[in-house]
């Protein structure tokens, strides 16, 4: 440990800086102690309840979380501002763009720089990183980034604003054809400081497309590789409307963009939400591997680098585990895109055909595109509640059963979620359905902590028996003497020897004849579509009647 770690554990503050040490840990702060757990998502109580409630990140504010990150955070920019000798009216004053030429007298110059950071510039990477975590709705800088822009001041040389490019997740071959699809960029990241000037943004956001399209070509190390279609989202959950790329002139394609669905683990609910692409990462191959006893390749990136047979092994437990999550439809995202070409007239030349290959989305003569949105609709609350059960564990619910059950906390017994109450606790199933005495239930998918009603279905004793998985190794009523198989059954507190096999499939077949025969046609058997007479099986047939019959007699 450092001298200054040291002396911060000494004087019982955070290791990580010198805020207070939380109750909650021996070494960290409240904020370092959740960024090291990790936690994607808001911990919001029921009315009534002090249940944690696993919930995906909200914001319900009438303006964006830009807007709520801003002035969250004027306070300390500004006062980090007048350390370095800056005063309010310098603040104020900044200026984006300059007016008149350099050799005008009256050429006021512009307060800002704009720059392109390269790869290879690991401090800027760095501090790139840091300035989206402060101030971006996301946080991080997300996959495929390929282009970081950012701007400074002549002045002290501050980082005012971060425009971050990345690979689309899916190249978009209709906007302007096939031939164009290896020409799109995706504006993933951005974000100004606080202390910026309003019109700071379109201006970054601005420099970048043109910039990215008129001059990353002429790079020598990049022949042929140029760049027309820019795309970008604006995320209701943020309460955004893409107002920057509005004042940019972008064209906008409807509200219909988005992921598809969202899932929940609740084996890991520390994931938060997560979209599809989660099941094809590597992190998550190297783990179906593990669970399939493969030997890991670092190569295998994805499906097509793996060999046929490990690839087919990977895809069956990619979906196994797809089918395992909590699923829910994704919110859509506004999208827009941006028309540049190398020239002026290549510019006019793509906007047209855009305009030809798309009619419905341009229906005003006068200009592209849609009209822009104007009202910022909050995201529909989700259907479901997740809530903790046990160590790391989760179970899924209705939400208005979430609301109104009058239960304290929940854990998990036997693969059932058991509510704890004053007076009670039962399986919390069982109380959603108001199930009575001989009443029995089960799990549509097969999850005991997936508890909406949707996947509580009614069943029978004899099927629950029937779905029971069997304990031996060898299969249900079969045991394992020496080199032989003994097929063994129990019916009515009398225990059965059928009979000796050589194979296990031969004795299980003999326990299903005679489970069919004394348990009637729901008795749990080891083949279900395999229908067998017990009396080709005579002499352990004679034996079983007779016993019956004395039974009977007696």
């Amino acid at each position: 440990m450092s001298a200054l770690r040291a002396r911060r554990h000494a004087e019982g503050k955070c290791l990580e800086c010198e805020e207070p040490i939380s109750p909650n840990s021996e070494s960290r702060c409240e904020t370092h102690l959740a960024k090291k757990r990790k936690l994607p998502v808001e911990h919001i109580p029921p009315p009534g309840s002090d249940l944690t409630v696993y919930e995906q990140q909200a914001y319900y504010k009438e303006h964006a979380y830009q807007r709520e990150r801003s002035l969250q955070t004027k306070a300390e920019d500004r006062e980090m501002l007048h350390g370095l000798g800056w005063t309010d009216d310098d603040i104020d004053r900044l200026r984006v763009r300059g007016h008149g030429a350099p050799d005008d007298p009256k050429h006021v110059p512009s307060d800002f720089i704009f720059s392109y950071v390269p790869k290879a510039d690991k401090k800027g990477c760095a501090e790139i990183k840091r300035f989206i975590k402060r101030y971006e709705w996301m946080q991080t800088l997300g996959k495929g980034v390929t282009h970081r822009f950012v701007v400074r001041t002549k002045r002290d040389n501050l980082l005012a604003g971060v425009c971050v490019m990345s690979l689309p997740n899916e190249f978009s071959t209709n906007l302007l054809g096939p031939e164009y699809r290896d020409r799109e960029k995706l504006i993933a990241r951005g974000a100004c400081a606080s202390w910026a000037p309003g019109s700071l943004g379109k201006w970054l956001v601005r420099k970048s497309v043109r910039w990215t399209a008129k001059e990353y070509w002429r790079k020598p190390n990049r022949p042929g590789e140029w760049f027309c279609l820019f795309t970008a989202y604006a995320d209701p959950k943020a309460r955004e409307l893409g107002k920057i790329y509005q004042d940019v002139g972008f064209i906008y394609l409807g509200q219909q963009q988005g992921r598809g669905h969202e899932y929940f683990d609740l084996d890991h609910p520390e994931w938060g939400w997560f979209n599809g692409r989660r099941f094809r990462q590597p992190s998550q191959f190297r783990r179906y591997a593990q669970v399939n006893g493969i030997q890991w390749n670092p190569r295998w990136k994805s499906y097509g680098k793996m060999p046929s047979d490990v690839a087919k092994i990977l895809r069956a437990t990619s979906k196994a585990h797809e089918s395992r999550c909590v699923k829910r439809k994704a919110t859509p995202k506004h999208k827009y895109v941006y028309i540049e070409g190398r020239s002026h007239n290549e510019t006019k030349v793509l906007r047209r055909l855009f305009r030809g290959l798309h009619p419905g989305w341009n229906p005003d003569p006068s200009r592209l595109g849609l009209p822009y949105p104007k009202n910022r609709t909050p995201p529909p609350a989700p259907p479901t509640v997740l809530m903790p059960a046990g160590m790391k564990q989760a179970v899924v619910l209705d939400r208005e059963d979430a609301h109104r059950l009058p239960y304290q906390g929940s854990r998990l017994n036997g693969g059932y979620v058991v509510a704890r109450g004053e007076s009670f606790c039962r399986p919390l199933h069982r109380q959603l359905v108001n199930a009575k005495l001989g009443d029995y239930y089960t799990f549509r998918n097969g999850d005991r902590r997936d508890i909406r009603r949707e996947n509580i279905v009614p069943t029978t004793l004899a099927e629950i028996a029937r779905r029971r998985p069997t304990l031996s190794r060898y299969g249900r009523g079969v045991t394992r003497e020496g080199t032989r198989f003994v097929a063994r059954i129990s019916h009515r507190s009398h225990k059965f020897t059928l009979d000796r096999f050589p194979t296990a499939e031969e004795a299980a077949h003999c326990y299903d004849a005679f489970a069919r025969w004394l348990g009637g046609k729901n008795a749990p058997v080891n083949f279900p579509d395999a229908l067998l007479d017990p009396r080709q099986y005579k002499s352990a047939y004679q034996r079983v009647t007779a016993a019956l019959h004395r039974a009977a007699v007696a």
